[in-house]
């Protein structure tokens, strides 16, 4: 993410990626021994399940943005509650079979060690998404388009508890439950037809279009690190944790330098 005003030039972008891309190669076989790949389970979710839980946030989302304050605040309630209507609903079928909860992810990681792996490449793999999201902003910008997520801007709008309780959504709970559906549960069910690198792809570019244009590559380059530590991982804890630390590394720059 960049100051908004100050998109880094061609040369500064190849730098951050080429710097981006030694460093993770550099660290990759640290990140291999702190997360040995768990074998992977097959899923096995019907198809009214995957219906069903694609369907409750679509009915649920419009019907609570009717009586949810206005704003952000009453916006962001009326998202996490239909969000956590689907999750549910997604445990809920889980514990029809005992082992779906080990297939969502709801174990923990092998090893305390295995949550470091995780911000370990998050580094490098964040500094290949600024380059991306500064070519991305400059394409945005010949086309008119926005530049920054709206619940960025505005967060900045907000002061007192109400930041404190958006923060606290944005950073925590959001990547949870967000993690448990397309992590968890759509990656799964994607990748009994398309196979696991083919749940991921799916799993990312919806993850992507549905948080709008603006940092439309960043995101999916986002979600694709956090479905293959969810692959590698087979605990929804891995992802979240990298999930969490990117939501916070946006909010600080957003809160600090969003205003230019």
């Amino acid at each position: 993410m960049s100051v908004e005003g100050e998109l880094p030039g061609p040369s500064q972008v190849l730098g951050q990626a080429l710097l981006g891309t030694a460093l993770l190669l550099a660290a990759l076989p640290l990140f291999r021994r702190l997360l040995p790949e768990r074998a992977p389970r097959a899923a096995h979710w019907n198809p009214r399940e995957v219906l069903a839980v694609v369907l409750v946030p679509l009915f649920l989302l419009p019907l609570l943005g009717l009586v949810a304050p206005r704003g952000l605040l009453g916006q962001m309630l009326a998202t996490e509650l239909s969000l956590g209507a689907a999750a549910a609903l997604v445990c809920v079928f889980a514990r029809r079979r005992p082992e779906r909860l080990a297939l969502v992810g709801l174990t923990p990681p092998a090893g305390a060690r295995a949550l470091l792996a995780g911000p370990l490449l998050f580094g490098p793999v964040w500094l290949l998404m600024l380059a991306a999201g500064a070519l991305w902003m400059r394409l945005a910008e010949r086309l008119g388009w926005e530049t920054e997520q709206e619940v960025l801007v505005h967060m900045r709008e907000l002061a007192g508890g109400g930041l404190v309780l958006a923060v606290l959504v944005a950073v925590f709970v959001g990547p949870f439950l967000e993690e448990l559906l397309f992590r968890g549960f759509l990656q799964g069910a994607a990748g009994q037809a398309l196979g696991e690198r083919g749940g991921i792809a799916l799993t990312s570019a919806l993850f992507a279009l549905l948080h709008g244009r603006a940092g439309l590559p960043v995101l999916f380059g986002l979600s694709l690190f956090l479905g293959v530590l969810q692959a590698r991982a087979r605990s929804l804890w891995v992802p979240w944790s990298v999930h969490v630390l990117n939501n916070a590394l946006a909010l600080v720059l957003a809160l600090r330098f969003g205003d230019g």
